[in-house]
């Protein structure tokens, strides 16, 4: 092989470990993408979307390459073309998991593309595939995602129904994490229910299972919630409290996303307390 043989293939594999490390690995721990709004002033988690690989990593060539080009291509927020090398995988003999794990990912680019109808119609084809394969863990993935497709819908019914579906079969399979964010978005329907005790209850029992399996950045989330919670309470600060304690551990793990979310709504709540100090007697 001529010398830009070898220099094209160390590349290729460079860029490979690249991703497997730095994308696919953080995702078979189990961290999940965030989607975000502003409600009632508050910049806060709208929802988790889970990020579900299967077996993906290990698959055949003709479905590994392609899905990990997509997965490169997501990390530049490039989704219509991530969504293209997934869909390639499919000409490939993928199995029901595998095809679960696939429309999963494509429906969650669909979802950071707003694009609810083809996110949902994906997950449905997942829930299916995973159903088929008896895989609990793609099926509680598919699930969740489609419960966030109706709460940006509005539709809080329908996915309060689906957390709490999601929830029983994580804490089947004993997977922690999965539970703690099963929790969290159930405390999400219920914070814009207005069930704020309830919700306060499911980001605190999220809050001590992060802390169990030692998961900070949901740790951090989760502090970040119950702050929410408290500030539409208006104890603010009890708010103040727990969002200062969730900024620390972001500044820690280096979340800049998240520190510039936490200190806007810190900022919001100081400036909320010096009205309030204004007008006491």
């Amino acid at each position: 092989m001529p010398w830009w043989g070898w220099v094209s293939l160390i590349a290729t594999v460079i860029g490979i470990a690249w991703a497997i490390n730095t994308w696919i690995l953080p995702r078979l721990r189990g961290k999940p993408i965030k989607l975000r709004r502003r409600i009632s002033g508050i910049e806060d988690d709208l929802g988790r979307i889970i990020e579900y690989l299967g077996d993906l990593p290990l698959a055949a060539p003709e479905i590994r390459y392609p899905f990990l080009e997509a997965q490169t291509l997501e990390t530049q927020n490039k989704y219509p073309e991530a969504i293209k090398r997934y869909e390639t995988c499919f000409q490939a003999e993928a199995n029901a998991s595998q095809r679960a794990a696939l429309h999963i990912l494509i429906g969650n680019c669909y979802l950071q593309l707003s694009a609810l109808e083809k996110a949902e119609r994906h997950y449905k084809e997942a829930e299916a595939a995973a159903t088929q394969a008896n895989d609990n863990e793609g099926l509680a993935a598919a699930l969740g995602n489609t419960g966030l497709v109706y709460q940006i819908r509005g539709e809080l019914d329908e996915a309060f129904e689906l957390y709490e579906h999601v929830l029983k079969i994580e804490r089947a399979i004993d997977r922690r994490w999965g539970e703690a964010n099963a929790l969290g978005n159930i405390g999400n329907i219920y914070l814009r229910q207005w069930e704020l005790d309830k919700a306060l209850d499911c980001h605190q029992q999220a809050l001590k299972i992060d802390k169990q399996i030692s998961y900070r950045e949901g740790e951090a989330q989760d502090l970040g919630n119950i702050g929410n919670v408290y500030q539409t309470k208006g104890e603010l600060d009890k708010a103040l409290q727990h969002l200062e304690q969730a900024l620390k551990i972001f500044e820690e793990i280096g979340a800049k996303i998240e520190i510039d979310k936490t200190n806007r709504n810190i900022q919001q709540i100081r400036e909320s307390k010096g009205q309030e100090d204004v007008h006491k007697p």
